[in-house]
């Protein structure tokens, strides 16, 4: 029999106002914790990568997107970048869009936390409309999604507001999607039809972040196993199908932009930093405890027959699928180191995967309460979250008999839902059924009235610190105390787009900015003059060139890329690379790098606004195209990226020849004389050169990509440290930023994909289909389910004992407990396990150090040995350093000054080749 509350509010509003309603709520709420006023105002944001996303969306709003480059070529950054084509263009399209109603200050606000704002409403919404669930358990879905958003426990992991402020918006418009296309392939697979629905929100997830998008496709297989357990082959064969159709064609829609990248992944630069935990709470956020505990209680209540009659195969199907998908997360959480991948990027979907299925387990038990003497239960649920309240008001969370004082409060809490449940009794026992249904819908709607105040009291007394980042990050890039200093410096650094680049020195101080990556966005006013250093690294060929020099001019450089560690302030070098890069200009704000700038000789002092000061490159005679006269040498494509790297920031290699790379290793002539190249046409996307030295190598200084196509004769190749290099056949150099036969091929499939999805929507909507199934369920039905969950678990134990971080973690816990050989041991698994180079360096580094504080010094010098010839990182000075003192102690004196000399000459300011000893 239908509730007569339900059915009078059904009667009395719109289907979509409760909806409406709550998508409205949580999103006024969420912007309220951000500061409406300041979301609506022109100041330019700040904070984080937000600084630097700033450059980005004007670009792309003021002109590249509607010009119709949608994967543009930027030339403001890392002497050139394919914006867009490694990262997720969705985000950027949607702020572009609203920026001509709101203009760009407020559209990139707006934008950047439109998903976190209409997360817990979706939730809402496609729990009710799309899998059936009660307005119960779709409600507290939502405010489970709602304290995901407002967890405060890391601000770089994604999803939350402190990320979304701290610039990682892509990753929350990725997540929204996400969660969509998984409840649609849940419906979907429920039906046996919606497979189109499911297929765009798959596209839109991928089109917003790559990680989502990994989790929605690997976790359908679970669908596919839950199908084949529940129902016959026909079920499976369907459910097959329906996926096969969902994945081909967001497979196809994402054709355009995910084509390419794939084509091109060898030329991205792997982000796979690892990030320690810390404590437990990193993996269970303070604000998702109650609705941990939530679902817990209504897993538990799975055990009343009442409450399994509240659940349809839908329901289940879905909550199984979803906590198994947050399981699949914790997998992909624990292997990515090992893979290759961002591990951090998964765990965020754990926490809003498992929050979601929290809230239906309870609200769906909340719903299916059918008799007046479950009142004590609810009375308890109710009353228990009140106390959080309370010992807020009564400052009791210091007290020692906290523990017993709730244990105190829950029997209170039982025994007024008793009371409570007596009193309802003798009140309604003479009242007839229908009134017995409206104290159990009241007694519902009070139910969950209780715990939404009590949740939203935790989450207020948990959520601290994005309000006053929110006001940081908003009051606009004016209001920072440093930036009137730095925008009198504007005029003298001002350009075009075609001046040679600038630098500037990476300060922690810089954060007085509103970031310390607010300089990267200095194109915006500098009208478009190109800076070394930009956000997207993983995108830029010459990002650890670019990083390199960055720390040879920066007293606390920044070294973010992993596997190319960055070397330290060293003017001299850094001249000579400048002039390299085409950038004769450098920007430094410290103390000690202004000196050593100073005192090097190599720099002119142009102007100052303390503490910011300007500098110029003496004798800076760097063109963008110029015929190379120094020595070439052809190397293989394998390694190419680390070969360069390892040839820019060494000295005896950088000066002796220009490394060029090529599948075909022909040798290449430099040229006699130098002569004079000229620029006839200089575009975003076309650069046009003559020349009068035909047949000679010409060192294009933009940074190569694919798409860039030589249409006059001649060959295009890669040099270092990533490069264009162009041998001409005739006078003209003519280059072209096009697209390459995969990019023609994955645009249009998206241009076909698009139209056959359309088809499919007219013909389901004029020929609508309801496939029937054969639910005789199969013998040995859920083996398939159980080896599924059970796989998944094998792989999270085997991914966990073989996790390089913590092999590594216990070696230090050894080291420091002075059990070196021990250590040494660990350390040379850890550098067994581990994948980036890098970090490989690091653990033989360590494993050469343990070994010689325990005594075993061949083996100690050996491993140094190792290190110095097959690395080029932070580790090699001391190393070369150790490995000398060492030699010497084993009276090989003239093996140790070969190393002492090298380290002199590679890395002369380096404090290990200063020491007297």
């Amino acid at each position: 029999m239908r509730c007569p509350l339900t059915t009078t509010c059904r009667r009395c509003a719109s289907p979509w106002l409760a909806d409406l309603f709550f998508t409205l709520t949580t999103a006024a709420l969420i912007a309220s914790v951000l500061g409406i006023a300041f979301l609506n105002s022109s100041n330019w944001p700040t904070g984080g990568d937000a600084a630097s996303h700033l450059l980005y969306a004007k670009l792309y709003a003021d002109d590249l997107l509607f010009k119709g480059q949608i994967l543009p070529w930027v030339p403001e950054v890392f002497g050139g970048m394919p914006f867009l084509s490694y990262y997720f263009p969705l985000p950027f399209i949607v702020i572009a869009l609203l920026s001509k109603p709101l203009g760009l200050a407020a559209a990139f606000k707006w934008g950047g936390f439109l998903a976190a704002m209409l997360l817990p409403g979706a939730v809402f919404t496609a729990s009710r409309r799309w899998l059936g669930f009660t307005w119960q358990a779709a409600f507290f879905a939502g405010l489970g999604a709602l304290a995901f958003v407002l967890h405060e426990q890391n601000s770089i992991w994604g999803g939350n507001l402190l990320s979304t402020l701290a610039g990682e918006f892509a990753y929350s418009y990725g997540l929204l999607f996400a969660v969509l296309a998984m409840m649609a392939w849940a419906r979907a697979i429920n039906l046996g039809r919606g497979w189109l629905l499911a297929a765009a929100m798959e596209a839109a997830s991928g089109f917003s972040h790559g990680f989502p998008l990994l989790v929605v496709g690997f976790s359908s297989i679970l669908l596919l196993l839950d199908a084949t357990a529940s129902g016959g082959f026909r079920r499976a064969r369907t459910s097959f199908m329906l996926l096969l159709k969902g994945h081909a064609l967001a497979f196809a829609l994402l054709g355009g932009w995910l084509w390419p990248m794939l084509e091109m992944h060898s030329l991205t630069i792997p982000n796979d930093a690892s990030f320690p935990l810390e404590s437990w709470r990193d993996l269970l956020p303070a604000t998702l405890w109650p609705v941990l505990a939530a679902g817990v209680l209504g897993a538990l209540m799975l055990a009343l027959p009442g409450v399994r009659r509240g659940w349809g195969d839908a329901q289940r199907r879905a909550t199984g699928y979803f906590i198994g998908a947050a399981g699949l997360a914790a997998v992909f959480f624990i292997a990515g180191d090992q893979l290759g991948l961002a591990d951090i990027r998964f765990f965020p979907l754990t926490w809003l995967l498992g929050a979601i299925a929290c809230g239906w387990l309870a609200g769906q038990a909340v719903a299916s309460f059918d008799r007046l003497d479950a009142c004590h239960v609810v009375c308890a649920i109710v009353l228990a979250p009140l106390f959080v309240l309370l010992r807020d008001w009564l400052a009791l969370y210091d007290l020692l008999y906290l523990l017993w004082l709730t244990l105190a409060w829950l029997v209170l809490s039982i025994a007024c839902g008793w009371l409570l449940r007596w009193a309802l009794h003798k009140r309604l026992a003479p009242a007839a059924a229908p009134n017995d249904m409206w104290a159990q819908a009241l007694a519902r709607v009070l139910l969950v009235a209780a715990a939404s105040v009590g949740l939203l009291g935790w989450l207020d007394t948990n959520v601290q610190r994005a309000p006053d980042w929110g006001l940081w990050n908003h009051s606009g890039l004016d209001a920072k105390p440093q930036w009137h200093n730095l925008s009198q410096l504007f005029p003298v650094m001002r350009g075009n787009l075609w001046s040679p680049r600038l630098s500037f020195e990476h300060d922690p101080a810089n954060n007085d900015l509103g970031s310390t990556r607010s300089l990267e966005a200095l194109p915006m006013f500098l009208n478009h003059r190109p800076v070394l250093e930009g956000l997207y690294m993983e995108s830029a060929l010459l990002g650890p060139a670019v990083y390199q020099v960055q720390s040879e001019i920066s007293h606390q450089p920044s070294s973010p890329l992993v596997r190319f560690p960055s070397g330290s302030l060293d003017p001299e070098f850094a001249a000579r690379h400048l002039n390299f890069l085409h950038a004769d200009t450098i920007l430094l704000r410290s103390k000690v790098a202004k000196e050593a700038i100073e005192v090097s000789g190599q720099f002119t002092k142009i102007a100052a606004s303390p503490p910011f000061a300007v500098y110029r490159v003496k004798h800076f005679d760097s063109h963008l195209a110029q015929v190379v006269t120094q020595p070439i040498r052809v190397k293989p494509m394998q390694d190419w990226m680390q070969d360069a790297f390892s040839w820019f920031r060494t000295r005896s290699r950088f000066d002796a020849y220009l490394p060029v790379y090529s599948k075909n290793v022909q040798p290449l002539q430099p040229a006699k004389t130098a002569s004079v190249v000229r620029e006839k046409k200089l575009a975003r996307d076309e650069l046009v050169f003559e020349t009068d030295a035909i047949g000679a190598p010409h060192l294009i200084k933009i940074a190569y990509h694919p798409r860039w196509q030589l249409l006059s004769k001649g060959s295009l190749q890669i040099a270092g440290p990533g490069f264009l290099l162009v041998v001409p056949q005739e006078k003209e150099i003519h280059l072209v930023y096009g697209h390459t036969l995969v990019g023609k091929l994955g645009m249009a499939a998206t241009c076909i994909a698009f139209l056959l999805a359309l088809f499919a929507f007219w013909r389901g909507r004029t020929h609508p289909s309801s496939p029937s199934f054969d639910e005789r369920p199969l013998r040995w039905r859920w083996l398939a389910l159980v080896a599924g969950w059970l796989l998944l678990g094998l792989a999270g134990l085997y991914f966990a004992s073989r996790a390089p971080e913590g092999v590594y973690k216990e070696a230090w816990t050894l080291m420091n407990s002075t059990q070196y050989k021990e250590a040494a041991d660990k350390f040379a698994r850890a550098l067994e396990l581990r994948k980036p180079p890098a970090k490989k360096e690091e653990a033989l580094f360590w494993m050469a150090k343990s070994r010689e504080l325990a005594g075993q010094r061949a083996e100690a010098k050996a491993a140094y040995r190792e290190l110095i010839t097959h690395y080029h990182g932070f580790w090699i000075p001391e190393s070369l350093y150790t490995y000398a003192l060492l030699a010497r102690q084993d009276g090989q004196i003239a093996e140790a000054n070969t190393y002492l000399q090298r380290l002199r000459e590679e890395y002369p300011n380096n404090p290990w080749a200063l020491k007297k000893d």
